[in-house]
């Protein structure tokens, strides 16, 4: 599970279950990196996209977490409660 390489304007984004921490690829499948079904990180050209993208995938996936990580690999947000 290798940190993509990205720009400054640039975020990346890592989905997990929020009751076991789970690691999801970007088809929201448990990823195994056994097999390495896939990639865990979704990238979008800034925070502003991925933050939209967040807000409608929670809205119909509620038993998931979001971390969203800048291109020194620093956790900008964190994403696990519903909003009310």
């Amino acid at each position: 599970m290798k940190f993509p390489v990205i720009n400054e304007q640039q975020v990346a984004l890592l989905i997990a279950e929020k009751a076991t921490g789970v690691v999801l690829n970007t088809n929201l499948d448990t990823y195994r990196e056994d097999i390495d079904n896939g990639p865990v990180y979704k990238i979008f050209e800034n925070l502003t996209k991925a933050q939209g993208y967040i807000k409608n995938l929670k809205s119909n996936n509620p038993d998931i977490e979001f971390v969203l990580y800048d291109n020194e690999q620093s956790v900008i947000e964190y994403i696990y409660e519903d909003e009310k």
